[in-house]
């Protein structure tokens, strides 16, 4: 990678996401009642309601929630994210809420046949004596218990799978030891406890397609313009010489690179012993593609909507038009992100 740009733009792309969606110490939703309420009992309802939210919130704000969205929301710009949720009473100093990113290198979800994922897989390891610290009721395989007591922290390969029951329509949450094929937990859910959530989704995939996978185009050139100019930059600045073949020299294998010296039978004028070879290329060029692309890559991912800050003073009509037209190009997302995530999530 020769350009950090885009990771840069990722970063402040999440963040703004992660402000804009879950704000930390600040309650981001409130139950209220439904429309199949009476309206009679709507006000009783919500004042219920809105004690509830202030002991959801009072338990959601002192939970690991906000460290392990922002790596799923880097996972979810790239195209597809995923957390774990878990609920209960872990220990007298732990919160009710416990989360876990699912890292998108070992997500496998399964097409549903309709609406958004239910049915994932996770591919991971574990060392083998922190399985029953994560789950307390696994039944080790014999040769699991044997490696315990020769090499507690040798790694096991685990199928950590979250399949929907279509006949129960429950959660069934499995736990397979991939050397012995072995069934190792077992548990049910009546929620989804794996939120598996995309950006959005071309038809006939699976995984979904962030703002990084659709200006992937654009950072590939970006990264590729760039390795020329610090190539050529390296040239210009250490220079390439040619030098008269004594005998000396091996003209086989000769390359060109910053202070290389190629070897030839002459450099005329005069004949130099060594002489400064005449460079070639537009540095500033270059510069100009690599601005155009960055721009474009930091627009997709709002990072400046407003522009670079050198630019002119805008007024604060234009800067709500542009917020305004920012908010419009993620509306899909947008969408998708509140119905797949937020709403599984509470």
């Amino acid at each position: 990678i020769y350009d950090s740009s885009t990771i840069d733009a990722l970063e402040v792309f999440v963040n703004k996401v992660q402000a804009g969606f879950f704000p930390d110490w600040i309650k981001w939703m409130e139950f209220q009642a439904g429309e199949d309420q009476p309206k009679e009992e709507k006000d009783a309802l919500n004042k219920d309601l809105e004690e509830m939210t202030d002991i959801f919130f009072g338990h959601f704000h002192q939970s690991n929630f906000s460290t392990e969205i922002t790596p799923s929301l880097k996972d979810w710009g790239i195209g597809t994210g995923g957390i774990e949720v878990e609920e209960g009473a872990f220990d007298k100093d732990e919160p009710l809420f416990r989360f876990t990113n699912i890292p998108l290198a070992e997500i496998y979800p399964e097409r549903p046949a309709n609406g958004p994922i239910k049915t994932s897989w996770r591919e991971h390891e574990i060392e083998v004596s922190n399985i029953q610290q994560a789950w307390p009721e696994a039944k080790l395989t014999a040769s699991m218990e044997n490696m315990i007591k020769r090499k507690p922290l040798e790694k096991v390969k685990l199928l950590n799978g979250m399949v929907f029951n279509t006949k129960t329509e429950k959660y069934e949450h499995l736990i397979i030891e991939q050397k012995e094929k072995a069934l190792i937990f077992a548990q049910t859910f009546n929620s989804k406890r794996r939120i598996i959530f995309r950006s959005t989704v071309t038809p006939g995939e699976t995984f979904g397609r962030g703002p990084i996978i659709r200006m992937l185009p654009d950072i590939r050139t970006l990264n590729l313009v760039r390795k020329f100019i610090l190539d050529n930059a390296a040239l210009q600045m250490s220079g390439v010489y040619t030098g008269v073949d004594d005998g000396v020299f091996n003209p086989h294998t000769v390359r060109i690179a910053p202070g290389s010296i190629i070897p030839v039978t002459s450099n005329n004028n005069q004949n130099p012993t060594l002489r400064r070879l005449e460079q070639s290329g537009d540095l500033g060029l270059g510069e100009i593609l690599s601005q155009e692309l960055r721009q474009d890559i930091r627009r997709a991912l709002l990072a400046e909507p407003l522009g670079d800050i050198s630019d002119p003073t805008k007024t604060a009509t234009e800067i709500l038009i542009r917020n305004q037209d920012a908010l419009k190009r993620q509306s899909a997302s947008f969408g998708r992100l509140y119905s797949e995530l937020i709403v599984p999530l509470v």
